[in-house]
């Protein structure tokens, strides 16, 4: 699950647009087969991290969230232009 702020959340319903596809500008993904040991050191070093999926053998990229199952699509402009 992706942690998002509430006054991101807020922001967002106001200009009716999709957090989950705005740009995250100081975001940093990391990909390692021992996701808990690197979200344990960072947080060592008071550096928030969280895991948000993992690698699988299929070709498929689904967004799972909970029982609802999405295919990924090819990024758009950001969400944010919708509002402007």
């Amino acid at each position: 699950k992706l942690p998002l702020r509430q006054e991101t959340v807020e922001v967002c319903e106001f200009c009716n647009v999709n957090p989950y596809e705005l740009r995250s500008g100081g975001s940093l993904i990391i990909a390692s087969p021992e996701g808990t040991a690197v979200v344990e050191a960072l947080a060592a070093e008071g550096i928030p991290a969280v895991i948000v999926g993992r690698f699988t053998d299929s070709n498929e990229r689904l967004i799972l969230n909970e029982d609802e199952i999405r295919y990924m699509d090819r990024p758009q402009r950001d969400e944010i232009y919708k509002s402007v």
